[in-house]
């Protein structure tokens, strides 16, 4: 009775032809021939029949409204896009509607195919089960008294397996949280500006943006660039000038032609070069007090020629006929204080060259942040 139903089924595969009387080759009539992953059992490649993609596609690319493809089509190309460690522009980033449209359109293509992969592989075994009324109703038939022992088995495993990877999930996530918890509320070191991503920044004064640490320390490195090939040579060659002051007095003709020569300096040289500067910085208006607290600090270049004009009105009262005494007495403090003034002055443009290679690997760290 139950051949005759079978066959009426369409469940009994017919002998091969030429296989009658060889075991080897014969086939159990009440088993169909399985067919996995494009080989049948006898080892002979086959390729993935239009059926069989006609089965996968019906069952995941058009079921876009199903909840379970959205959800583990999200869950799958939200874990992809963490692991590959892909990155998405901040303009979509930045834009809730956006990004929310983006993170569908991703989840949904993901998981549609994953889906259609998953149906594909199980599509020999969906063939060879077919005939026997699908998996729930091939099991009990060929399992028998075993199926449930098996299926508590299964499903005991398939708790533990849960169980264990939640847990194991969820004591990594807190015991991360912990520790970022822990070094949050550190107290600052002292002197450190600030504390961002676990990294104590010493140096830059506050946490910008990527777009702004860009802008500041390219217009930092092209002011230290100008400074260091222009203003620091200029600044040398008045030293020279009234270094040693009496030789340069008798060099230049007399007191007042020194003085000529000073004014001359400052018009035809340290203004104009200033002047530059200002342009160099003027190129980046939005940073332009974040820079200056690594340039001067506040004026120094006012000092510097404010002690320039101080030795000038000095030799212009210096007397044609003088002694070094008399050079001394009247010139001799104005030349030291100018002195101090170039040397505190190249102190200065060297501390602003120190504090900007000091701070430089901080800026990159807040370039590279995302």
């Amino acid at each position: 009775m139950l051949d005759r139903a079978a066959n009426k089924s369409g469940i009994m595969a017919q002998t091969p032809p030429g296989s009658e009387g060889d075991p080897g080759t014969a086939q159990d009539p009440y088993i169909p021939r399985l067919t996995l992953l494009g080989y049948n059992t006898r080892g002979t490649p086959m390729a993935f029949s239009k059926e069989a993609f006609s089965y996968a596609w019906h069952g995941s690319g058009r079921k876009w409204d199903a909840a379970p493809l959205q959800i583990g089509g999200g869950a799958i190309g939200g874990f992809l896009i963490w692991y590959w460690g892909l990155k998405v522009p901040s303009e979509i980033l930045d834009n809730p509607a956006l990004s929310g449209v983006v993170a569908i359109i991703i989840g949904a293509i993901i998981g549609a195919i994953v889906a259609f992969i998953l149906r594909l592989l199980w599509w020999p075994f969906h063939k060879y089960l077919e005939p026997c009324g699908g998996l729930r109703a091939f099991l009990p038939s060929a399992l028998r008294a075993k199926m449930l022992p098996i299926f508590l088995m299964g499903a005991g495993v398939v708790a533990f397996v849960g169980l264990f990877g939640t847990g194991a999930v969820l004591f990594a996530v807190r015991s991360a949280y912990s520790l970022q918890s822990s070094s949050m509320y550190e107290p600052l070191p002292k002197d450190a500006k600030f504390k961002l991503d676990n990294q104590v920044f010493w140096f830059v004064p506050q946490p910008y943006t990527p777009k702004e640490a860009r802008e500041i320390l390219e217009g930092a490195e092209e002011l230290d660039n100008f400074l260091s090939g222009k203003m620091i040579p200029a600044i040398l060659s008045l030293k020279d000038l009234v270094t040693p002051l009496s030789q340069r007095i008798k060099d230049a003709g007399g007191p007042k032609q020194l003085q000529l020569q000073l004014r001359e300096a400052d018009t035809s040289q340290l203004i104009p070069i200033f002047q530059e500067a200002m342009l160099v910085w003027g190129k980046y208006p939005t940073h332009r007090a974040d820079i200056d607290f690594f340039f001067l600090e506040g004026g120094k270049f006012g000092t510097f020629r404010g002690h320039l004009h101080a030795l000038e009105a000095k030799l212009q009262v210096l007397p044609e006929e003088h002694s070094q005494v008399v050079v001394d007495a009247i010139v001799g403090p104005a030349q030291s204080a100018f002195i101090g003034a170039i040397e505190g002055y190249r102190g200065e443009l060297g501390a602003f060259h120190q504090r900007l290679e000091t701070a430089k690997p901080e800026f990159r760290s807040l370039l590279n942040r995302p």
